[in-house]
């Protein structure tokens, strides 16, 4: 009864873990501990699959010390399964102990585990940890296959390693290995981040050799590089063996052969490519536009970058942003005027009705963002996102309004009764008021160096209402 129960809750849990459902591989597990039923190495490691599918790695590896501590053995699925959670949540340095781990229980490390680190190097960038865990192999005599290859090759284009890329594409070969699109393609890129045209094109040349066809990544990769060396020749060339034998090119595909003709002062075939764009029913990008615009700059063509320039709708843009730069000009000028009138003239003749000035001076502030708001709006007709921002954020958002409801009219009634020089530091007060509601409101963090400047702000106003009256008058001479 105990060992049917057993099999039963462990090939249900293995379904719903295939499934990825781990809630309910979870809840079968507890319901084991709850029936006496001790899980054995085939439940853990379902229910470890489960969780490293839903990106739950702090769970999968408390199952993982959850079989120790219950003196079970966790087998090679186990770690695997353990270390494919950790892939997946770009973990590299827990992989790496867990293969230590691994190492010292006397478990073999296989391909699958080394894929899954060489991976997890790849997605965070560390080529020099990929191949790292590439020599490991080697040391171990693990062969690797094209995917090992392939994360290798990536993690090294990214990290723009061209030569490192060359020579495990190399590799592939000397082994007999068949690279796949994908790993020519991320060599290509390689080679492309670091302007190395030549062995871009000598890959995809190998590529032929091998009868591989290359995808639109690939020759858009191939084109990027040509467009960095300055080969505009060759990447037109590239372009027109896509049209003629495949693949068709792509939008990216176009702007970057226009923006290598632009490089290379070529308008004339940068033109010609722009209007080839617009025939093939692709609808020009910001890329586009502003390569050939450039393109008729360093060709004299006053005319055509204009008319360039109103068909992309960047002249609309531009006003449209000369207009909110003056709208936030006028608003924040209006505000300091309205606060420093409150403040300097208004404030001694009035000190018996503060609480007026206070609501004077907020209805004023509020007016000018009122505008400012408006302004957006007219630009942006759909206000739907900001809507929803103070729907999600009323709480906070009203707090933050009877907090300022309630400080405005504290300021000017300690501001009628202190010496003219300490209004301004209290009105500097809203400077660490703002870093502490940021940082405690909206979980924003700063760096020690914006901190600091808050510090050197404070202490100038400090320092300036603090001079000697005879020193302040000195300065102001001189």
């Amino acid at each position: 009864m105990t060992a049917g129960g057993l099999a039963q809750h462990t090939q249900l849990i293995s379904h719903m873990g295939n499934l990825g459902r781990w809630v309910k591989v979870l809840h079968l597990l507890a319901k084991m501990r709850t029936l006496r039923l001790q899980p054995n190495v085939i439940t853990y490691n379902s229910s470890i699959h489960a969780c490293g599918r839903s990106n739950l790695w702090q769970q999968a590896l408390a199952l993982l010390f959850e079989m120790k501590h219950k003196y079970l053995k966790p087998d090679n699925i186990s770690y695997n399964t353990s270390i494919t959670a950790c892939e997946r949540a770009l973990r590299p340095d827990l992989i790496a102990q867990l293969i230590a781990e691994m190492s010292r229980t006397s478990i073999e490390a296989d391909l699958v585990t080394y894929n899954a680190s060489i991976s997890s190097c790849e997605k965070i960038s560390d080529w020099a940890g990929a191949l790292h865990v590439l020599f490991s192999m080697h040391q171990r005599l693990i062969q690797p296959d094209v995917v090992t290859f392939g994360a290798s090759i990536s993690a090294c284009e990214k990290g723009s390693e061209w030569l490192a890329a060359l020579d495990l594409l190399e590799d592939i070969h000397r082994r007999r290995l068949q690279a796949n699109v994908v790993v020519n393609s991320a060599a290509i890129s390689a080679c492309a981040k670091c302007s190395n045209w030549q062995y871009a094109l000598w890959i995809l040349q190998d590529m032929e050799a091998q009868e591989l066809m290359g995808d639109v990544v690939a020759y858009s990769s191939a084109i990027t590089a040509c467009k960095k060396g300055a080969a505009w020749e060759s990447a037109l060339e590239l372009l027109r063996d896509m049209k003629q034998v495949g693949p068709l090119p792509n939008l990216i595909t176009y702007c970057t052969s226009i923006s290598a003709c632009e490089r290379a002062s070529q308008w004339h075939a940068a033109m010609w490519l722009f209007e080839e764009l617009q025939g093939q029913s692709f609808v020009p990008n910001l890329i586009a536009y502003s390569a050939t615009i450039s393109a008729c700059d360093k060709g004299s063509l006053w005319q055509q970058a204009l008319w360039h320039l109103e068909e992309s709708g960047l002249l609309s843009v531009m006003h449209a942003k000369c207009c909110t730069g003056w709208v936030l000009v006028l608003t924040f000028l209006s505000s300091a005027v309205a606060n420093r009138v409150a403040n300097r003239i208004l404030l001694v003749p009035m000190a018996k009705h503060s609480l007026f000035l206070s609501l004077a001076t907020s209805a004023a502030q509020l007016a000018a963002y009122a505008l400012l708001l408006l302004s957006r709006s007219w630009q942006q007709p759909s206000g739907r996102p900001f809507l929803l921002f103070v729907a999600d954020f009323w709480i906070p958002l009203f707090l933050t309004g009877l907090c300022e409801g309630c400080f405005y009219p504290l300021v000017f009634s300690a501001a009628a009764k202190l010496p003219g020089g300490l209004v301004q530091v209290l009105n500097q007060s809203i400077v660490p008021y703002t870093v502490l509601f940021s940082a405690l409101l909206m979980g924003r963090s700063y760096e020690p160096l914006q901190l600091l400047g808050v510090a050197v702000v404070l202490l100038g106003v400090l320092f300036a209402v603090g001079m000697p009256l005879g020193l302040h008058a000195e300065s102001l001479e001189i």
